[in-house]
């Protein structure tokens, strides 16, 4: 059910934080067993818009989105989306918006605007949740939170 994850933060890594660089994900990668040789590593910005990463693995193609969502919320080192909901948050979009659109960013920021913001959750209408993190114990804790969205679901 985990739709990606990605982290500026290298703890469990070297211990380093990263400010050029992010850990995505790969494309098309078995998310039960995620280890570091799953990560692709990516430069933190987009430009023109490509996303430029090293080796000859894909990141996730929700690599524009975070890396966006990793530009406006300074204070959050990992983001985890999962395709099911957070049962404990109390934000929600108000738009369902297709996986892989930027739109999802400013649905997002609508949503939550405060840049400054460390923990959050938030699921995303009609399609599933992130999990925004500056610590391992929040990002943890959500996890365990984790449930299955309604079916059928209204929207």
């Amino acid at each position: 059910l985990l739709g990606n994850a990605s982290t500026r933060c290298m703890r469990g890594f070297p211990a380093i934080r990263m400010k050029d660089r992010v850990l995505v994900s790969k494309r098309n990668v078995d998310k039960e067993t995620l280890s570091a040789n799953d990560f692709v590593l990516v430069n933190n910005k987009i430009v023109n818009g490509d996303v430029f990463y090293g080796g000859k693995n894909k990141p996730s193609v929700d690599t524009p989105i975070q890396l966006e969502l990793f530009q406006r919320y300074v204070n959050v080192n990992y983001i985890v989306h999962g395709h099911v909901y957070v049962a404990n948050t109390s934000y929600m979009t108000g738009k369902q918006i297709p996986c892989g659109y930027l739109e999802e960013v400013y649905e997002i920021e609508s949503v939550v605007p405060e840049w400054q913001r460390t923990n959050f959750s938030i699921n995303l209408k009609g399609h599933g949740c992130l999990i925004m993190a500056n610590d391992l114990n929040y990002l943890g804790g959500q996890i365990k939170n984790l449930k299955a969205r309604p079916f059928p679901e209204i929207l």
